[in-house]
């Protein structure tokens, strides 16, 4: 069963492929951080 964290990896290294150079990269990071928080207790 892929675990839920493996997607938000995921997810976050295509966007930051996607916003790599751009300011809204670092928002981006602390909003997807706080939405996985529950991945690193």
């Amino acid at each position: 069963m892929e675990q839920p964290c493996s997607r938000l990896v995921i997810l976050f290294e295509n966007s930051l492929k996607q916003y790599q150079g751009q300011l809204g990269t670092l928002q981006f990071c602390i909003q997807l951080a706080s939405q996985s928080a529950f991945c690193f207790p």
